[in-house]
């Protein structure tokens, strides 16, 4: 799995992976303790990227939002007057961290700047600052006075303490002679005077930085504590006092940050107490919430800093910044890793614009997975109406980073990847955002899923899926009920763009793996996908939308779960309490099943279409000497018997006599021999069942049984299929989860919900129980066969009983189901016995007769050497083919079948390869085979007329096939006579100038003639067929004529 190019190569995690993932309390910025530590030096623990000037330059991300803001600070220096900006972004997004680098930059960072501007690492931090209008004269004459408004509020007198802190801001700046101009007075407007006589006339700058502002109001609102709620009146007066006073003395710029939640809850609380009664109010704390919305009335010039616009790839960049250290340029490892990946790219995607958009969104995420991004976007949206109600955005994205990178380290896999993967995420590293049912919801899909591909044997695929599976988890992971509903009600109905957010497509599954595996087990990649697409991994959805299929996350089962439900209700059938199969349970199961499909019935009637006596007997009559009798009596001797064992009498019986039941068979009815007239005339097909096989046939049934169950809810319209749908849904396992999550979503119409769910399951269901059928079913028919394994028939050759094993042959049908496996199972049985056993008809028959007259004749050979002739009678011929002989050692399907043949055979010549006996031929008289000397009759053709000087005069073919078509050309009336020789081994038969009547009276007819031919056609080596015309005929009167009877290939004669 590892590439050449590693995450170890360029980058390590710092220092702060461990700090966050175990305790990242302790690097939340508190503004508080930064002011207890700079202004009243106070040893408290304050985080090195807080409390020193380079590591706060060195861990913010420049990114366009804050520079904006930066920049609107930086402006308000410019003009006189007071600038109220605020920042109103909910928890996590960094408001106070960018309070913190103000701090820093008109601060400490103004003395530190001459060493900053000397450190090369430093060079693109004080660009970004000092392009924002950054200038250090401004900054050295710009009094700080940075205020913790909860911190404040946890003090005895926050009025007081606010005192001291602008007190000390001053002395921080080195306005000592200032602050000594300051004396604490408890009127609001006489302190903000003073602060702004000493902004005044010291020519300074005023940045007043606030953390926690509503935060701290509304909880003071909700208190009792008369006393505070007093003292932080007098704070918010003074502030909103000094936006009047300091219009036209000096520039003046008010920052407050406070969470969305709280100025949302202020706003709640204010309108409520005025809707109502003030008068049972606490005056004081009315008296607090007017000067609070004098302070918002007087702030007129409120300029929104927009960091809440922060996109994911900047969110990314500073987890980057601040848990990475690379090693070597960031910009020389990304080039790297792309070319590395440019060739996995390329054998997985073939839409170039999708390669290029890819590599744009890698170049901004680098070293993180561009699939990060959709990560970090679920993380960077709005509490209340995103998918993740708990998120405090960047602040949970640097924690669940520090877990994924502590991971990739103790797994061995920052040795192995090649880009930060977002798919090693497990769910315990964020349910922390989600409420407590919901995460278990997600959870108990998720580890479903997970408990089913562990069971991949493929340990490349098992890898593979589980990466992909945990995308499409993040993909689709919301804690939203009006979303989760709205995903499994009807996805296919879902706005694209929702769509793309919360499923993948094939491509996006390949891309997630991209900088996870080698190019060695990219090639496993679509088998994996197919996983999804087959509904394989439980919960996921296949989803098809403007011609492209997408793949969900859902709390839904997907058609395979429905079916699985039914389907272990089916294996309850067959399983003992331990999970183990039950022999007797699956017999009878199957035996069920038989009965319900009418086998026996379809073996009966097909096997006696093939021309044979169909015998079904149980085991039990070859185990019971008692009952062979019924084997015996069962047997016709006019046709040949197919008996076969039925498969389900092997019930009851011991293990090794159901794997051995042939040989059993055997042993039997070799004892029983001498009673049976005509032992040649019967075979006996043998069941052998082991568990593994009994499984095998019961879970595929119990498969297509649970399918065709589930498809029978479908069936029924209006109430009736309301009702059948509900009932099914009473299979989803997590039904209960879905009603609470409706119920909390205020969604009522619950009943609608489920039947639109089960709406959308049906063509899902019904498709992939056509697949199911079809994808198992060759194993099935397979399974079926290997039962009738073995075959107990008399072998002629040896005069013994003999055990073969059958193969049979599973010919071209159109087989859809069960049923028309059982319809054409008889069929391949048959016909693999017959070939097995040598059972034969009645040309097949002939043909074995005809070799065997052939050697008789020769043993008798002086016999027609002397003009005598030899007979031999049919019922000798026929009743030693009923009971078996090593000359003739074929069976006949039937005695009808076994007189035909011998019948045929009248006028045929013998195959004889004695060259003395060439003209052996046989004739039928009654009910005896006569064979005879035929006298070779050579026929000089009379002279032919005279013929034209110029054209052709005849045709020669060559080859049994060009012989017996052009031997229908006889017929044509300018065909004078033939000349016909051909060679049999070493033998050589010629005919010269036979004219039609000739062929008449030596063969019968021309079609006899053709018909010895075609059955001679494998023992024939030579043959040349010679057509003479009457006269000399036009090449175009031939060719039509060849053409017409279908004749391609000839020689013409031409006149000399």
């Amino acid at each position: 799995m590892s590439f050449v190019l590693s995450l170890k190569d360029f980058v390590k995690p710092s220092e702060l992976v461990q700090l966050y993932k175990s305790s990242p309390e302790s690097l939340t910025i508190n503004f508080g303790s930064l002011i207890e530590s700079k202004l009243f030096n106070k040893p408290l623990l304050v985080p090195h990227e807080v409390s020193d000037p380079i590591g706060v330059l060195a861990s913010t991300e420049y990114h366009e939002p804050l520079l904006q803001a930066l920049k609107e600070v930086l402006d308000g220096f410019t003009q006189f007057g007071c600038k109220v900006l605020s920042l109103t972004d909910e928890m996590g997004f960094g408001k106070t961290h960018f309070l913190v680098l103000l701090w820093q930059l008109f601060t400490e960072a103004a003395e530190q700047w001459e060493n900053i501007l000397n450190k090369p690492e430093l060079s693109e931090e004080v660009k970004f600052v000092t392009e924002a209008g950054y200038k250090l004269k401004t900054a050295w004459k710009t009094l700080v006075i940075p205020v913790d408004m909860l911190s404040l509020l946890g003090k005895e007198d926050p009025y007081r303490e606010f005192f001291k802190i602008v007190v000390k801001a001053c002395e921080c700046k080195r306005f000592k002679e200032a602050a000594g101009q300051l004396s604490f007075n408890d009127d609001p407007h006489v302190f903000a005077d003073q602060i702004a006589t000493i902004a005044f006339e010291n020519s300074l700058n005023m940045l007043i930085l606030l953390d926690e502002l509503y935060a701290a109001i509304c909880r003071c609102i909700e208190s009792d504590m008369v006393q505070k709620i007093s003292s932080l009146k007098k704070i918010v007066m003074t502030l909103t006092h000094l936006t009047d006073i300091v219009a036209a003395k000096s520039p003046t710029v008010i920052v407050y940050a406070t969470a969305q939640q709280d100025v949302s809850k202020w706003n709640k609380i204010s309108d409520e107490l005025e809707r109502g009664s003030l008068d049972k109010v606490v005056p004081e704390k009315i008296a607090f919430i007017r000067a609070v919305k004098e302070f918002e009335t007087r702030s007129r010039r409120k300029a929104t800093i927009g960091v809440s616009a922060t996109k994911p790839v900047h969110a990314i960049r500073i987890c980057s910044r601040k848990l990475l250290r690379f090693e070597v340029d960031r910009k020389t490892a990304l080039e790297q890793i792309i070319k590395q990946l440019e060739q996995p790219l390329k054998s997985l995607i073939k839409d170039e614009g999708e390669i290029q958009s890819y590599l744009r969104t890698l170049r901004e995420t680098f070293p993180f997975a561009p699939e990060f991004a959709l990560f970090a976007e679920k993380l960077m949206q709005p509490t209340g109406s995103g998918d993740l109600p708990r998120s405090q955005h960047i602040r949970d994205l640097l924690k669940i980073s520090s877990l994924l990178i502590d991971r990739l380290e103790k797994d061995g896999l920052w040795n192995q990847l090649s880009l930060i993967n977002p798919s090693f995420i497990t769910h315990d590293m964020i349910k922390h955002m989600l409420p407590p049912n919901i995460s278990q919801n997600w959870s108990e899909v998720l580890e479903f899923g997970k408990r089913v591909i562990d069971r991949e044997e493929d340990k490349d695929v098992r890898f593979l899926l589980n990466i992909m599976h945990t995308s499409l988890y993040l993909r689709a992971l919301t804690a939203n009920g009006v979303k989760i509903i709205s995903m499994i009600r009807r996805p296919d109905a879902l706005a694209l763009e929702e769509l793309r957010v919360r499923s993948a497509t094939s491509t996006d599954l390949a891309m997630s793996v991209i900088g996870v595996v080698n190019q060695e087990l990219l090639k496993k990649v679509p088998e994996a996908i197919a996983a999804f697409s087959t509904d394989r991994i439980p919960y996921v959805l296949s989803i098809e939308k403007g011609a492209v299929e997408y793949f969900a996350l859902t709390l839904a089962p997907n058609a395979l779960q429905i079916v699985e439900s039914f389907k272990q209700e089916e294996f309850s059938r067959i399983k003992a309490p331990d999970g183990n199969l039950d022999i007797e349970k699956a017999f009878d199961y199957l035996r069920e099943h038989f009965s319900r499909e009418g086998f026996v019935s379809e073996l009966m009637e097909k096997v006696s279409e093939q021309g044979l006596n169909p015998i079904i007997l149980d085991a039990s009559v070859f185990l019971e000497n008692r009952k062979i009798e019924d084997f015996i009596d069962s047997l016709k001797d006019e046709i040949f018997n197919l008996v076969i064992i039925n498969p389900i009498s092997l019930a009851g019986l011991r293990k090794e006599d159901r794997e051995n039941l042939d040989k059993i068979v055997k042993d039997k009815v070799r004892e029983e021999l001498e009673k049976i007239h005509s032992p040649n005339m019967f075979a006996i097909v043998c069941p052998k069942l082991t568990e593994y096989d009994l499984m095998e046939l019961c879970s595929y049934i119990a498969e297509v049984n649970s399918a065709q169950r589930v498809v029978e809810y479908y069936k029924g319209e209006g109430e009736e299929g309301r009702v059948k749908r509900k009932k099914l849904a009473e299979k989803m396992p997590t039904l209960d989860a879905i009603k609470n999550i409706a119920k909390e979503s205020a969604i009522e119409d619950f009943d609608e919900i489920i039947y639109d769910v089960m709406n959308y399951l049906q063509t899902r269901i019904e498709n992939y129980v056509v697949k199911l059928a079809a994808s198992k079913l060759n194993s099935y028919i397979i399974s079926m066969c290997k039962i009738f394994s073995q075959c107990v028939y008399y072998d002629p050759k040896t005069g013994h009983l003999t055990s073969q094993p059958l193969e049979i042959r599973v010919s071209e049908a159109n087989i859809r189901g069960l049923k028309d496996v059982y319809s054409h199972l008889p069929s391949w049985i048959s016909k693999s016995v017959k070939d097995t056993c040598y059972i034969m008809d009645r040309p097949g028959l002939r043909s074995y007769i005809l070799d065997y007259l052939a050697r008789e004749a020769e043993r008798k050979k002086e016999k027609f050497l002397n003009g005598e002739q030899v007979e031999i009678d049919f019922i000798f011929l026929v009743n030693v083919l009923k009971r078996g002989w090593a000359e003739i050692p074929v069976k006949p399907i039937s005695v009808d079948q076994a007189n035909s043949s011998l019948k045929e055979l009248t006028g045929v010549s013998l195959p004889t390869k004695d060259p003395q006996l060439k003209d052996l031929f046989v004739e039928v008289e009654k009910d005896k085979l006569i064979i005879k000397m035929r006298k070779t009759i050579t026929v000089e053709p009379p002279h032919p007329p005279p013929i034209p000087p110029k054209g052709i005069i005849g045709l020669r073919l060559h080859g049994v096939d060009n012989v017996i078509i052009g031997l229908e050309l006889t017929k044509e009336k300018i065909v004078k006579n033939i000349s016909l020789s051909f060679s049999i081994g070493e033998a050589k038969v010629s005919f010269t100038g036979l004219g039609y009547g000739d062929i008449r009276e030596m063969f019968g007819d021309v079609d006899t003639l053709r018909n010895t031919i075609g059955r001679l056609r494998n023992k024939v080596s030579y043959i040349e067929l010679t057509l003479n015309f009457v006269g000399s005929v036009e090449d175009k009167v031939v060719g039509n004529m060849c053409n017409r009877y279908g004749i391609s290939a000839y020689e013409a004669i031409r006149e000399r």
